[in-house]
């Protein structure tokens, strides 16, 4: 099943997989072999486990491609966004609080798809990925709570030479910094501030000046 599970994932060799109750290490063993520039991360709550799957890969523990840690879906220990994939067979009926868990290997996954452009791929459908211009991330790629400081951007220049970053980049920058990479084919303005006229203005005039077209969705 593990294996299975691996095919469907089918990381790329420089992916980041975070296996949640990876058992004795069969399937974090496979991913090292797909992974040869990558890196596995698992959390088990079995000391048995932790222990089999540590023998199972000792060399790529030792390496540091791999790092294993006795603990629960619910408490992960990597921060926000640290991996690109996620893999748990046979034990998500086991993650207590499952609403917590979830939130937990959702936190530390970085935003390279949602859910709804995997679903609109999977039918055929024409996708736009799109980012705010006016609003600030997080590191796990979410957009920061209006309540913290930096979360809202109000300066147009500022906003522009962002996304004017973030689109040659092919990144998403965090308020922190970090550059997560995402595909962008539209940028978001939100009407209600005061200066959205100016901003939107101003986000066109530079990626314009930096020879990026803007084109409208029905031919794209």
């Amino acid at each position: 099943m593990e294996l299975a599970a691996i095919d469907e994932l089918a990381p790329p060799p420089d992916a980041a997989v975070l296996a949640v109750g990876f058992g004795p290490g069969v399937g974090v063993a496979e991913l090292t072999k797909r992974l040869p520039r990558g890196f596995v991360g698992g959390v088990d709550p079995s000391a048995a486990m932790v222990h089999q799957a540590h023998r199972r890969n000792q060399s790529a523990v030792e390496s540091g491609r791999v790092t294993l840690e006795r603990s629960t879906a619910d408490s992960i220990p990597w921060p926000d966004g640290n991996f690109t994939g996620a893999l748990a067979v046979n034990c998500v009926q086991l993650w207590d609080p499952i609403d917590a868990s979830v939130r937990e290997v959702a936190r530390v996954l970085a935003p390279a798809g949602t859910k709804l452009e995997t679903a609109g791929l999977a039918h055929g459908l024409a996708v736009a990925r799109e980012i705010y211009a006016d609003r600030a991330y997080t590191d796990a790629g979410r957009l920061a709570e209006r309540s913290c400081p930096g979360a809202v951007l109000h300066d147009a220049g500022d906003a522009a030479a962002r996304v004017l970053a973030m689109v040659l980049e092919g990144v998403i920058i965090t308020i922190s910094g970090k550059r997560l990479e995402a595909d962008i084919d539209s940028i978001c303005v939100h009407g209600d501030s005061p200066n959205a006229v100016a901003m939107a203005k101003a986000v066109r005039t530079r990626l314009e000046e930096a020879g990026i077209a803007l084109a409208p969705f029905a031919p794209v």
